[in-house]
Order: structure tokens, then C-alpha cells, then sequence
């Protein structure tokens, strides 16, 4: 921030040195970057990201879509898209530890990734016989597995075959009530048919959460209500309720277009970049 903004022409004691405001913006990985920057760079008092655009972002490297998701479109690229987003994973990170971390994952300050970190890829075999002989093992410990499929720590296969114990993704309060981050408007966009459509929908969801506690903590006595207690709330409660999800969808506005929704240079795409570029401004001013 101190390279961005420019320092006040007079200092005074207990005011920032830098002035200004600054907004982010980006697509896919670069939606990611511009995502963490405006979860972590937004200091209460402190100059920091005002706003953030964000463009089908891949918010979370973990949980990628399935292929599953796409067998049912018409075109090969798209179809193909979740391995080569899995093959793109494997290149920007060198182990699996690295896009468990929520700066790469920023999704993952909001939640838990449901998942162990997996083990680093082992080293590839140095000859042909040495891959031989690892395939002829994995071969081996899968009908062991087979036939004691209760035992499978005594096989040396360790604990991650016991099916009974599943991860659940848990949500997680963020920002902490201790760390005088205020989160900044966000203006999030995919495509109708963008894979990454669910990442996007999901992030709206965990902002506008955020929103809502940090408008409970700003209004101190207020209690926010469950779903049992909807159902026995009085109109006061209810209009409370009522404020504050329209307040938290205006900070998170999400908006689905036609297609894949890129910003690309066709007519739609520079058309959704003038609309963000607009809105942009707006919260700059």
C-alpha cells in the first residue's frame, strides 16, 4: 500500500502517513489474487482496498469442479476444462500444502477445506524395473485391501482408507472480532455456464455472512436470529432481519451472464468490463 498511495503533505500523530483509496480486480487467478488482497488489505482506519471486481474466480484450488459437472456440454474445451485447471494446479504449486493456503485459496479464510492436506507426489522411479515394481505393489496392497478391508493399517496403508471418517467443511468466523478488518464491497460475476460458477456463488455467500456479523458486532445488543426463531419473530425482529440481508447483498452483489461471462473482447465481455469499471468508480469517489 505504501508503494500505491501517496503520504499526506502534513503528518500528524495518530493519522496514517498514506492516503487514498485503492480498488482491485481480476479474473479467474487473478479474481483469486484480487480476492485475498481485499480480505486482508482492508485495516479499519488504516488506508487499504475501498473495493474489489472479481471475474469467475478460482477462489478455491482445493475443491475443484468434477468432470462429472461438464458431461453434458457440446464443446471439447469445456469439457475438458477440470483437468486442466488440475493440471495448471499442479504447475503454479509446487506441493499440495501450498493451495491449502487460504492466501492462494482465499475461500479457505471462510470456511475449512473439508480435506487433509494430501502427500506430496513421490519422486518418480529412476528406471523402467523400479516402475515395475512400484505397480506390481500398489497392485498387491489393493487385494490385500480387498480381502481385510477393516485392517488396513496392519497392510501399511495408513489411516486415509478409513472411509468412516469424513471431513465436513466447516464454516469459520472471518474476520476474527479482533482484527479491525472491515471487508469492502465486492462486485462478483460468472457465466450461467461457467464451472467456476459455484466458486463465485459460494464467495458471495461467506461475504454476505461476514457482512451480516460485522453489522451485529456494529450494533451491540442486537442478537441475529435462527431459524426457529424467525418463525416466532415479532415485525421489529423481522425488518431487522429483513435490512440487514438486503445491506449484506448490496456489499456482495453477484451477477450471473449468459455464457461463460468472461471479460473477453467480444461485445458482451467489453460491455461487463464497462459495467465493473462504472461501479468501480462509484465506490471510489
Amino acid at each position: 500500500m505504501r508503494n500505491l498511495l501517496p503520504k499526506r503533505s502534513i503528518h500528524r500523530p495518530g493519522r496514517p502517513e498514506h492516503v487514498g483509496k485503492l480498488a482491485v480486480c481480476g479474473e479467474l487467478v487473478g479474481g483469486a489474487l484480487a480476492t485475498m488482497l481485499a480480505v486482508t488489505e482492508c485495516h479499519a482506519g488504516q488506508p487499504g482496498v475501498a473495493a474489489a471486481a472479481v471475474s469467475c474466480p478460482i477462489v478455491d484450488w482445493v475443491d475443484l469442479p468434477d468432470q462429472n459437472v461438464t458431461a453434458g456440454t457440446k464443446s471439447d474445451s469445456v469439457a475438458d476444462l477440470p483437468d486442466r485447471m488440475i493440471s495448471q494446479r499442479n504447475m503454479l504449486f509446487a506441493k499440495p500444502e501450498h493451495y491449502f493456503d487460504p492466501f492462494a485459496s482465499p475461500l479457505l479464510f471462510f470456511r475449512s477445506p473439508g480435506v487433509d492436506v494430501p502427500p506430496a507426489p513421490r519422486e518418480l522411479p529412476i528406471s523402467d524395473l523400479d516402475q515395475l515394481s512400484l505397480w506390481e505393489r500398489e497392485e498387491y496392497f489393493r487385494e490385500q485391501a480387498a480381502l481385510r478391508p477393516s485392517e488396513p493399517d496392519k497392510l501399511g496403508l495408513g489411516p486415509s482408507l478409513d472411509l468412516d471418517k469424513v471431513k465436513r467443511k466447516a464454516s469459520r468466523r472471518y474476520p476474527p472480532l479482533s482484527s479491525r478488518l472491515l471487508l469492502p464491497p465486492f462486485n462478483i460475476s460468472a457465466g450461467a455456464d461457467s464451472i467456476l460458477g459455484n466458486q463465485a456463488t459460494s464467495l458471495t455467500k461467506v461475504l454476505r455472512q461476514s457482512f451480516i456479523r460485522q453489522s451485529l458486532g456494529s450494533n451491540f445488543g442486537r442478537k441475529e436470529l435462527t431459524e426457529d426463531e424467525l418463525a416466532t419473530a415479532d415485525e421489529d425482529e423481522l425488518t431487522d432481519k429483513r435490512l440487514m440481508n438486503a445491506q449484506a447483498a448490496e456489499k456482495a452483489q453477484l451477477k450471473l451472464h449468459d455464457g461463460l461471462g468472461l471479460w473477453d473482447d467480444s461485445h458482451a465481455g467489453q460491455a461487463r468490463v464497462a459495467e465493473v469499471a462504472r461501479w468501480l468508480h462509484e465506490r471510489l469517489m
